[in-house]
């Protein structure tokens, strides 16, 4: 599935976001693109044709958002304690 992508997205942002040491809003900032970024290349690749191939296209952009969300800031304090703290 193509939405299983998002979270390992998330994870490798929130990841990303740890290390590099950005906090409060900067970070959300990193991953609300992200997830803009993720939800653009689903549209290219669909070739803007997005109800071809999902149910519908505010699913397309919102699905798995919470879920993302979660795993990012998990992963975001997870490394930031990990290399800033420790």
């Amino acid at each position: 599935m193509p939405f299983d992508s998002r979270i390992l997205i998330s994870i490798v942002v929130g990841a990303a976001c740890g290390i590099i040491g950005y906090t409060g809003i900067r970070g959300f900032l990193f991953f609300i693109l992200s997830w803009i970024g993720t939800s653009l290349s689903y549209f290219v690749r669909t070739g803007w044709d997005t109800e071809k191939y999902f149910t519908s296209t505010w699913l397309l952009v919102t699905h798995d958002l919470f879920q993302g969300t979660l795993s990012f800031m998990l992963f975001w304090t997870l490394f930031y304690d990990i290399v800033h703290i420790y």
